[in-house]
């Protein structure tokens, strides 16, 4: 009868490579992983920053829409009545760019400047200049008092007879 097999060696170095990582292995990978986390809050940062801006043009955008619009409504010749005497106006909105009445409660103003382009004026029939272009500059800024400048545009405004 045969004798039974006697195991001298561990079953354990039957196996090929190593068992578990070292720590060595660990710290190297919490240090790329660390990096990468670094990276995408830098990125989120921008992006955030970015969705700002973009948000603001939104608004000048549909600020700038309901100024011109009010300005085109009527006639050519209330176009300068409907500012200021000097030529210029501040209208005011609230933070989803609605215009307002008054300045409290403003977030967004716009200054509107009217000039008269005299390039383009003709001579009416008593001899005095007559107006036929406008040329109306945006101001916008954000926050009141100390406001941060959201740009300029600037929009022609033309009589056609």
């Amino acid at each position: 009868m045969k004798s039974p097999k006697r195991i001298t060696e561990s079953p354990r170095k039957d196996r090929a490579g190593p068992r578990a990582f070292s720590l060595i292995e660990i710290a190297l990978a919490l240090a790329v992983i660390s990096f990468a986390v670094v990276g995408l809050i830098g990125l989120l940062a921008l992006a955030l920053d970015s969705s700002r801006a973009s948000g603001d043009d939104t608004y000048v955008a549909s600020m700038a829409r309901q100024v011109v619009a009010e300005l085109r409504a009527g006639t050519f010749d209330g176009i300068a009545g409907k500012l200021g005497t000097d030529g210029s106006e501040i209208f005011y909105f609230d933070n989803e760019a609605h215009k307002l009445a008054a300045a409290p409660g403003a977030v967004f103003s716009c200054k509107a400047v009217l000039t008269a382009n005299p390039d383009y004026s003709t001579t009416g029939t008593s001899g005095t200049p007559v107006v036929n272009l406008y040329e109306v500059r945006l101001q916008f800024s954000k926050g009141g008092a100390a406001a941060g400048s959201l740009g300029s545009l600037q929009s022609s405004i033309a009589r056609y007879d």
